[in-house]
């Protein structure tokens, strides 16, 4: 059986009005890669259902309130941005790590788990950046003995960047896999415990790229890898 991939989806607000909402790219990738995504709510997951979900993806996304000045959510932390989400998803990361499950971080998502763990991010850094991080692309240095580096077979490649936070520092049991040439943390990995990967650029887009369709099926295998294994070790 295909591995189920549960999707927590943006929420937005409008108005009035809440919106769950995902980029279709990233229930495409999940698809071609080879498990079946499913888009969660933001309500507690059902037991029988968790336990059925082989592997999480967090997703990228922007600020909460869409009829706000854009200007106030300038240099505030991820729990002021979307504070629903930011509650939910915390609760929904310790869930995710006491079951051992994989979780894949992407943009936003990579930052969540970063926020959640202890690892350090600047909440500006168009100010302080030596280059552009904003809906640009930019060269990323793969270091030695990461994930990156092995699907890439090669030290440096190009990828999208969309973001105005930036990632200085991870946990001590999480591995940097990858910085921008301006020194920010482009992606990470923990290998000792949870199968986590982060990674502050968007892979979903680029699909039609060997290299970011492999960072999908390197989640997946973990997740397949995980699908029959009891859940009993709450180690990070």
């Amino acid at each position: 059986m295909k591995p189920l991939i549960g999707i927590l989806p943006d929420l937005v607000k409008k108005g009035h009005d809440e919106s769950h909402i995902v980029n279709s790219n990233y229930v495409k990738a999940i698809s071609k890669a080879g498990a079946i995504p499913i888009l969660l709510s933001y309500s507690d997951i059902d037991k029988n259902l968790f336990q059925m979900i082989a592997g999480f993806l967090l997703v990228g996304g922007g600020i909460y309130d869409k009829g706000a000045n854009p200007k106030k959510f300038v240099n505030k932390p991820l729990s002021f941005t979307n504070p629903k989400r930011y509650a939910f998803e915390k609760k929904l990361i310790m869930q995710i790590v006491k079951a051992r499950k994989p979780v894949f971080g992407i943009c936003r998502g990579a930052q969540m788990l970063i926020d959640v763990f202890g690892g350090e991010i600047i909440n500006d850094i168009t100010k302080i950046q030596k280059i552009n991080h904003q809906k640009a692309f930019h060269s990323i240095n793969l270091l030695k003995g990461s994930f990156l580096r092995k699907l890439a077979r090669c030290d440096k490649i190009k990828v999208n960047s969309n973001h105005h936070k930036g990632i200085c520092s991870v946990p001590t049991y999480f591995q940097v896999s990858a910085k921008s040439i301006d020194g920010f943390v482009e992606a990470f990995e923990n290998k000792k415990g949870s199968p986590v990967i982060g990674v502050q650029f968007h892979p979903e887009t680029l699909l039609h790229k060997p290299f970011f369709f492999k960072l999908f099926k390197y989640f997946i295998q973990k997740c397949k890898s995980k699908q029959s294994k009891p859940y009993n070790n709450p180690q990070v």
